[in-house]
């Protein structure tokens, strides 16, 4: 059984690795031509292209910093307004309009609010893409703390206040120390909605506000498939060293 556990083990993580193997390849490759197996002959012109003679770099640290302010601000406002929500006599129905913007595609979700970040003059800005991706983050955060402000947390707020703790130390000492660890969640799983973000981006942003990921459809716009697969490499850093954090989280919990 341990010899037909561990086959299994290495034939999973031989398929999920297939992709990154591939990208590698494609990044590294100089000539490949069907029906070669491997290329026919290797370059990093790509690589250092995309080091030293592009902007990506660039445009990856904005994505960053975009991916940042959006996990924070998310974060940080859903934790408190969700706190009150769940106190609401509406609340189930306030839960309930949180889906809405779910209800259809990022892209055509962009497309509807356009108009307003056309006369706000937000539309091809930074701001512009940060607002429109809150608006898609701030209803998932709420959504992911709703279960979170139960009875038993209530009653332990009310203990401490009991017992002469003020609001401000009862939400600093008891209620964050205990919602740490979903905080530490919604923060990762907000950055990588905004960094995986395409729709959004693309009309809210105009393909002024450059993004990583609008870079990379650009590549392979031009059919430059070498870049478009070393900066999705590159790309894929971040959200990996994220997954490996957020399994240690939930490893933790159970």
């Amino acid at each position: 059984m341990k010899t037909k556990a561990r086959i299994r083990i290495i034939v999973l993580i031989n398929l999920v690795m297939i992709p990154f193997v591939f990208l590698l390849f494609l990044s590294i490759a100089g000539t490949w031509f069907f029906p070669d197996v491997l290329p026919g002959h290797w370059s990093l012109n790509a690589w250092h292209g995309l080091f030293l003679g592009n902007d990506f770099w660039w445009v990856l640290l904005k994505s960053v910093v975009l991916s940042s302010s959006i996990a924070i601000l998310a974060t940080a406002m859903a934790f408190f307004i969700s706190r009150q929500l769940s106190r609401h006599r509406y609340r189930d129905i306030l839960h309930s309009i949180a889906y809405l913007p779910y209800s259809f595609s990022p892209v055509i979700y962009a497309f509807c609010i356009q108009f307003l970040f056309i006369r706000s003059g937000l539309k091809g800005t930074y701001a512009g893409v940060l607002i429109a991706q809150l608006l898609i983050s701030f209803p998932f955060v709420v959504l992911l703390f709703s279960k979170h402000w139960n009875h038993e947390l209530k009653n332990q707020e009310i203990l401490s206040m009991s017992l002469g703790a003020s609001e401000y130390q009862t939400v600093v000492r008891v209620t964050l120390p205990l919602t740490m660890r979903l905080i530490k969640l919604s923060l990762i799983q907000t950055f990588l909605i905004s960094w995986f973000d395409y729709g959004i981006s693309l009309v809210i942003g105009r393909g002024i506000a450059q993004t990583a990921i609008l870079r990379i459809y650009q590549y392979i716009a031009e059919a430059n498939i070498a870049y478009a697969a070393t900066a999705s490499l590159v790309l894929l850093i971040p959200p990996v060293m994220l997954s490996i954090v957020q399994h240690k989280l939930s490893s933790n919990v159970a």
